[in-house]
């Protein structure tokens, strides 16, 4: 029986890490001691040999017409190394009903947000959460797959309908090879460590972020190899967050 456990365990770790598992919900309008709601999610993405981990934390700012009262553009990107296998991280928000108007709170309009992630913790409001948001998980290449990406965003609007100001959180975690870690490192002027038995983490000097197009999310994809020996994705949707 022990060496039948030991065999199912080896397998479990053995396992090749699956897009479903990348991006789970790990809680939903959870209450919090002082009134706010919690919505939490878990991003794990699986390096392979030679590998490292680039964390982004984006905020992405319409330009026109009206950036008042809202985060500025930035993009932070966050180098880690994780020599057991597996890279997991926690990104979600915190919102704050309005007391003196609880039917806001059904239109997504709160008075305070927070969105958090990869040691980043943005506070603005009130807001609307603007529908568009969700994630996507892709993985690529063959078994383990060499290539893997996830990631969660959360657009925020001052109305449900035309908004006048409109900003998107994207967070995403991707594995890159150890040669393109160490590029994005020497432009910004920063030393990776020694790839030991410790886990690292190094943050990027911040850039600003200009607006991009908010295209659709992708659903997770694995490519695997054709007849051919081309490559054919096979699609798998992931649900997107309210």
């Amino acid at each position: 029986m022990k060496t039948a456990t030991s065999i199912i365990f080896a397998f479990v770790l053995a396992s090749p890490l699956s897009a479903d598992e990348m991006c789970t919900r790990v809680h939903q309008d959870l209450e919090q001691a002082d009134g706010s709601y919690s919505d939490l999610w878990r991003l794990t993405v699986e390096p392979q040999d030679g590998q490292l981990v680039l964390a982004t934390f984006s905020i992405d700012v319409d330009e026109e017409p009206d950036t008042a009262g809202i985060p500025p553009g930035r993009r932070v990107e966050t180098i880690h190394y994780a020599p057991s296998g597996r890279h997991t991280e926690k990104v979600g928000y915190v919102k704050f009903p309005n007391d003196e108007d609880r039917k806001g709170v059904d239109g997504f309009y709160y008075k305070k947000w927070i969105v958090s992630g990869f040691g980043q913790e943005i506070k603005f409001g009130p807001m609307f959460r603007l529908g568009g948001g969700g994630g996507s998980a892709r993985v690529e290449g063959e078994v383990p797959f060499r290539h893997q990406s996830v990631r969660r965003r959360f657009r925020f609007g001052d109305r449900e309908e035309n908004p006048t100001k409109e900003f998107r959180f994207v967070l995403s975690l991707e594995t890159i090879e150890f040669h393109e870690a160490a590029a994005k490192a020497a432009t910004a002027k920063v030393e990776l460590p020694e790839r030991k038995d410790r886990s690292w983490s190094i943050e990027l000097p911040a850039r600003k972020q200009s607006a991009e197009p908010d295209g659709a999310d992708q659903p997770a994809i694995r490519s695997k190899p054709d007849s051919e020996g081309g490559d054919r994705p096979q699609s798998k949707s992931e649900e997107g967050s309210r």
